[in-house]
């Protein structure tokens, strides 16, 4: 048996949790997953299927899943490296790539949960209304969705997505009212001429 104290340390202090090398690479990595999501998030509309299994467009409201290349295990470990502490940042990111892989169920998870932390955050209402509509919990998601056009009244993706969902849940009145709502903030923009065209096609 080895008794020397300076062993001993060293031993310990392995044992201890990570290096501040093995720290610096995973900021490293995590920087670089930031880079790439957040580019990746403003190249344009995703496309998505409804919870009716109908092809159409759904609100530009997440990252094309085509083009989203992260490795969501190497996500789950970043999320997981301190289970005292997530990081909603961390969170967020993985959260998208759930929903980019139609894992709806764990996506809605995450959101909900960054909804909790940050309950006046309308982007996340949008992203948590829309991914509850794709797992059939729909009346939820207008709820949510409600909740975060009522927050900021301005927002025009959130009245975009309320609009669709209520045009794919038949609701073609409370569809046209947000849709109108979404163009007449701004006609001109990407989510101006998306809510134009879903209204051509009430």
């Amino acid at each position: 048996m080895n008794d020397n104290p300076k062993n001993s340390g060293q031993s310990a202090a392995r044992a201890a949790g990570p290096t501040w090398l093995q720290v610096i690479a995973l900021l490293l990595v995590f920087g670089a997953i930031v880079f790439a999501v957040a580019r990746q998030m403003y190249i344009g509309d995703a496309q998505t299927v409804s919870a009716a299994g109908r092809g159409t467009a759904a609100p530009p409201a997440m990252p094309q899943r085509d083009k989203l290349e992260i490795n969501t295990a190497l996500m789950e470990s970043l999320l997981s490296f301190d289970s005292k502490k997530k990081d909603p940042a961390t969170m967020s990111l993985l959260a998208n790539k759930y929903f980019a892989n139609k894992q709806y169920v764990e996506a809605a998870d995450l959101y909900g949960q960054l909804s909790a932390i940050d309950p006046g955050n309308v982007d996340i209402q949008n992203n948590l209304g829309l991914t509850l509509h794709y797992i059939n919990k729909s009346e939820e998601a207008l709820a949510v969705l409600m909740k975060g056009s009522a927050l900021d009244p301005n927002n025009q993706r959130i009245w975009l997505t309320l609009g669709y969902v209520n045009k794919e849940l038949g609701n073609l009145a409370e569809a046209k009212l947000s849709l109108e709502t979404a163009e007449r903030i701004d006609a001109a923009s990407d989510v101006g001429r998306s809510a134009s065209k879903m209204l051509s096609e009430l």
